[in-house]
Order: structure tokens, then C-alpha cells, then sequence
């Protein structure tokens, strides 16, 4: 069989040119693939570089970056100039003209700082691999080899198991692994800890307002958390690449691995570094759920198409839900944040018109043309599978709790679907399969829930499943504070002329999303069951005036819907195509602003059984202190 190796320099990293080559041997009796499927055509192979990068479901041709790509003989007659030829947009076919061994080199454009891209400079380099190698067409399972030249002084961290002896070169069972394993090189600093005797590692590059020691305490509290609900870690070693930087930043999983992205500045907030624990959380939970309990068709990957599936509220929204229950059973953050984040999902939901259109299930499935390219109408069309998927995950996991009486719960269905498809490397069969584990967890039929929920788009009733819980949910309308505003109980034996003064207004609103650009206070979009809907204001329409008078931005304009009511008309002003028009819109009741969830006054003792046994015992839901 072929032998496969890979091999990247960095000469000049201030180009942001990675120089790439893949040595083929062993080709004698071998027949490859072709892209377009069959075999490849007699005396030639195939080469294709992928179009998108597995966790981040868009096309993205990456093979916009790849340049100067050649074909050589190798072996005994090496340096022979081969026939290259281009047959798909992201496939080459080389002519062996005899030979059994060949080397192609290519160089690749790195300069994008993402999680799901590549980046090449002066201080580091960071790569995904379907960035960065090409696959033979025929030969992905076969196993390689990567070579990694970094410049004098800079480390080389990744994922990839290492060869004795060998600095630099690394081995893999085959191309999926060798793509699932990013590469972090330059002079990051490294901190270590261990779970249950498995080194870890988080390889930490970029400074800002980080506490180290503490961030590593809370991750490793984390890991240890997931691996006493899951029943221990599926890995040799872990390994967390972290680039702080100058926007929040994000992160995607791999199967021992994950990169992670966060804004520098955002340890200290306290909001913000529980959303960063979370994001670790996150990433962290996704080796079991997605990387190895997963759908049928995310694997082996297809590189060069999408991948559908129906399943991906429950591999991200579920581990967007598991994300919370780990940050929370671990105690590294405060119960009222861990609260927040429910209540924050549920508002994002009801914020958004296209719950009432589009089934989870179906999100999932549209990822690929709608999630990654949001258009002006997104929100009224289409839901986030991660939003809707978490809070899926939620209403399940407290039916199955209350239907066994606190026998079983959510945490059997993944340990089930673990043991059955994680553990064996098997795919698991779409909806009705994944329905069917849950289904003999809990011991009852989940027809009624999956039609309502996950293929269906009826409202969610969070009633119940928060009274169980002892929970309750409560939307509220808050106006900044100001000295002299309106509202507020009257003094005893007020004059009549004062009621105004007391008086709390409902307040009103559009029903429209805004941005503000280069100065300009423009309509995002138009919500469907908003008031501005059908009343002729559009997406990118810019609003000058309220009933004659200008606005600039959007504080300015709530200023002018401050002192109206519902039911009334404003006229507003604006340009669409730098021409003017005006509409006229009848305002409706301003939306909740905050949505807080906040344990019941008197829970039950039932209530807080339940409260305890889903947090772990974490929390008291009397008092907000840790049990």
C-alpha cells in the first residue's frame, strides 16, 4: 500500500505562505479514486483539497489560497516534471507516466486568525488541515506522517501523536485524523494538569487582562466534571490552543483537541469570563458529543460536499445545554449565572419570528445555505439549532426526570449513546435513532415530544418544567435609571395633578432590529411579528426623523418612543437608495427587555430534591449559596 508523508516549512513567515509538500510512495498496483467517483482513469491519481473544515458547516473553498502547486517524480528517477491537470475546483489529476513515487508541492496563504482557519506571521503559526493538505483521492484511510520545520526557537503543539526521537514529526491513523488535529507553533506559553491521571495541556497565546493559574484551575474543574458524568476520558493526552484576541472569539472541537478564541480583555468581567469557562465547556463536551457520538454522515467526512444531517440541535444545542450543567456542577460560576443562561436562550428564542417557521431539525439540516450567510431576514425565516437545541435539551432532560420520578435523566441518554455508538466509532441513524436511545432511557414514548419540539415548531411551555425544578421565569420591562424619570409609588395624599409623575408607562416600540454604520442609524430588520411589519420601512432603510424631528442613533430614537404608548403613529422619515420617503407606523407594546429566572419564594421539598440532583448537589435553591 502507499505510503503518505506531509511536510510544512514556514522560510519566510512575514509572506504568510506556508510551503507544503506530500511525498507519495508505494504506489506499484495501486488503482486510486476519482473525485467524480469511480476509480481514477488508468496511470493517474487524484488530489483534492477540501472545501470546508468538519464543526463548521460552510463551503468555503479553501483552494482559493492554495498557489504554485507541481508535481514531481520521487524515488530513484526524482525531480521528473509530472502532468498536472485541474478537474474539479478543488481536485488535480497527476500523470504517473510510470512511476512509482511521486512528491507534490504547493504553497498556502495564511493570514486569518480563526478557530476554523489558518494563520501564518512573524509571532506564530496556527493551522486547521483542511486548510493546508490535500488528500489523495482512493487513500484517505491510509496512514501518514506530517513533518513539521518551524523556525529556530518556536514550539510545535498539537494533537497528532508525537515520534519518538523525532522532533517535529508527528504520526496519524489517517487523513481525518491528521485534519482533526490543528497545529500551534511560535513561543506560547504552556500549562499542564492532569484528570484522572491524562495529561493536559493549554497552550496559551496572546496576552491581556488573564489570570493563568486561575483559568487553569476552573478548566481543569471542567474536565474533571465531564469526565465523572461521562465515566472518564476517551484520550491519551488533551490539548487546549487558546489565541487571545481582539474581538470575543469562538471555538471548534476535535477529537483530543480544541482551538479556542478569546477576547484578551475579558477575564476580569465577570459575565464575560463566565461566558469564556462556558466556551470551554463547550468545546471540551463536543470530544464526546459530535467527535464521537455522532450522526451517521458526519463521518468518515465527506471534504468535498456537505454533509447533511437533522441532528445537529442535539450535537450543538445539547452541548450548548451541557455546557451550562458543567460550568455549574463544577462551581465555577456563581448560581445566578448558571440561571442566566437558561433565561437568556429562552429570550433569544422568543425574540426570534422564525421559531413559529422553521423546526430545529430543519435548522440543522439548512446550516449549510442559512446559519453561516444570516441575511436581513434570517430572524423571521430561521432559528439557531444551538439556541433552540439547548433549551430542547432542558425541556427532555426534566421530562425524563419527572416521568421516572428522578430515576433517569438527559446524563443516561448521552452515557447510552456513548456506550452504544461513541465508544464502537458508529454513526448514529439520524433522528429516529438517536429518538430511540432516549426513548429506552426513560422508558416511554418520545413521538409526542420530537413532533412538538425537534420536527415541529410549536411553542415551548417553560411553566412546567421550571415549577419542577422549583424555578420560575419572569419578563421583565427595564428603563435605565434616571434621576427625576417617571414611575414609582405616589406619596400618600398626592394632588391629583401629580398622577403623570407616578404614572409607569408600557412603553412601545417598531418591532425592528438597527445598526448603526459610518453614522448612520439604519433598520437590520424588519421582525414579522412586529408593528413595522408590512408598513413599507425595509431592511437598510436609513431613519433620519421621528414625527419631524431628526435622530442619529438608536438611543436617540428610543428617547423619541420614550413617552409613546402602543396603539399610536409616529411618522418616520427616511431614505432608502438615497431617496426619501416617509411611513407611517402604528406602535406596539415595547418587548421584555430582561428575562430572569429565579427560584420559587417557597420550594417545595420536592423542588429542591430535584433542583439538587440536576445541579449535582451545587447549589441551593433556598439560599443561591453552593450546598
Amino acid at each position: 500500500m502507499p505510503e503518505i508523508a506531509y511536510h510544512v516549512a514556514m522560510p519566510e513567515p512575514a509572506t504568510h505562505y506556508f510551503e507544503v509538500s506530500l511525498r507519495v510512495t508505494g504506489l506499484a498496483g495501486f488503482r486510486g479514486a476519482s473525485a467524480a467517483g469511480g476509480p481514477a482513469p488508468e496511470g493517474t491519481l487524484e488530489f483534492s483539497l477540501p472545501v470546508w473544515t468538519p464543526g463548521s458547516y460552510s463551503i468555503e473553498d479553501y483552494a482559493k489560497h492554495l498557489v504554485d502547486l507541481r508535481a514531481e517524480s520521487d524515488g530513484e528517477e526524482a525531480g521528473a516534471e509530472l502532468p498536472l491537470e485541474k478537474v474539479g475546483k478543488s481536485t488535480w489529476r497527476v500523470r504517473l507516466q510510470g512511476h512509482e513515487a511521486l512528491r507534490l508541492r504547493w504553497r498556502v496563504w495564511a493570514h486569518q486568525l480563526d478557530v476554523d482557519a489558518a494563520d501564518l506571521d512573524e509571532h506564530h503559526a496556527f493551522w486547521n488541515g483542511t486548510l493546508l493538505f490535500l488528500y489523495l483521492e482512493g487513500g484517505k484511510e491510509l496512514p501518514c506522517t506530517l513533518e513539521v520545520e518551524a523556525p529556530a526557537g518556536w514550539e510545535v503543539y498539537t494533537g497528532l501523536e508525537p515520534v519518538e526521537g523525532r522532533p517535529g514529526l508527528f504520526r496519524a491513523a489517517d487523513y481525518d485524523e491528521l485534519v482533526d488535529c490543528p497545529v500551534e507553533c511560535g513561543r506560547p506559553r504552556l500549562y499542564t494538569f492532569e484528570v484522572e491521571g491524562v495529561p493536559h495541556r493549554l497552550v496559551l497565546d496572546g496576552h491581556g487582562n488573564e489570570e493563568p493559574e486561575r483559568l487553569v484551575a476552573d478548566v481543569r474543574a471542567i474536565v474533571a466534571e465531564a469526565a465523572r458524568m461521562m465515566g472518564g476520558l476517551p484520550y491519551r493526552h488533551y490539548t487546549f490552543l487558546v489565541h487571545l484576541v481582539d474581538r470575543r472569539g469562538g471555538g471548534l472541537e476535535h477529537r483530543n483537541s480544541t482551538a479556542i478564541q478569546v477576547g484578551r480583555f475579558r477575564f476580569r468581567d465577570p459575565k464575560e469570563y463566565s461566558r469564556t469557562l462556558t466556551l470551554f465547556a463547550h468545546e471540551f463536551f463536543h470530544l464526546w458529543n459530535v467527535k464521537r457520538i455522532r450522526p451517521v454522515a458526519l463521518g468518515p467526512f465527506d471534504y468535498l460536499r456537505e454533509n447533511l444531517t437533522r441532528l445537529l440541535w442535539a450535537m450543538e444545542g445539547l452541548t450548548d445545554y451541557y455546557a451550562w450543567m458543567l460550568v455549574g456542577r463544577a462551581g465555577v460560576v456563581p448560581r445566578e449565572r448558571f440561571l442566566a443562561y437558561v433565561a437568556e436562550a429562552v429570550q433569544r428564542l422568543e425574540e426570534t419570528p422564525g421559531r413559529r417557521v422553521q423546526p430545529v431539525a430543519e435548522s440543522s439540516w439548512n446550516t449549510w445555505i442559512d446559519f453561516y450567510r444570516p441575511d436581513e431576514n434570517t430572524p423571521n425565516t430561521g432559528i439557531s439549532y444551538y439556541v433552540k437545541g439547548s433549551l430542547v435539551g432542558l425541556a427532555l432532560d426534566v421530562e425524563i426526570r419527572s416521568r421516572t420520578e428522578g430515576r433517569r435523566s438527559l446524563d443516561d441518554v448521552m452515557r447510552l449513546l456513548w456506550e452504544r455508538y461513541g465508544s464502537r466509532d458508529r454513526g448514529v441513524p439520524e433522528l429516529e435513532g438517536w429518538k430511540a436511545v432516549a426513548e429506552e432511557v426513560s422508558g416511554f414514548s418520545l413521538d409526542d415530544f420530537f413532533a412538538r419540539y425537534v420536527t415541529g415548531t410549536e411553542e415551548m411551555d417553560w411553566a412546567g418544567p421550571l415549577e419542577f425544578l422549583g424555578l420560575e421565569l419572569e419578563r421583565r420591562r427595564e428603563e435605565p435609571e434616571e434621576e427625576g424619570a417617571a414611575g414609582g409609588e405616589p406619596m400618600p395624599g398626592s394632588d391629583e395633578r401629580w398622577a403623570w409623575w407616578y404614572e409607569k408607562r408600557p412603553g412601545a416600540e417598531l418591532g425592528v432590529r438597527l445598526e448603526s454604520r459610518e453614522g448612520r442609524l439604519l433598520v437590520a430588520t424588519v421582525l414579522e411579528d412586529g408593528p413595522a411589519y408590512g408598513s413599507g420601512l425595509a431592511p437598510g432603510d436609513e431613519i433620519v426623523a421621528v414625527d419631524g424631528f431628526r435622530v442619529v442613533d438608536e438611543k436617540g430614537l428610543r428617547e423619541r418612543l420614550a413617552d409613546r404608548r402602543p396603539g399610536e403613529r409616529v411618522r418616520l422619515t427616511t431614505f432608502r437608495r438615497e431617496e426619501e420617503r416617509r411611513v407611517e407606523v402604528k406602535l406596539g407594546e415595547r418587548r421584555p427587555s430582561r428575562y430572569v429566572l429565579k427560584p420559587v419564594p417557597e420550594p417545595s421539598e420536592a423542588q429542591r430534591e430535584a433542583f439538587a440532583a440536576w445541579t449535582h448537589g451545587q447549589y441551593s435553591l433556598a439560599s443561591g449559596e453552593r450546598a
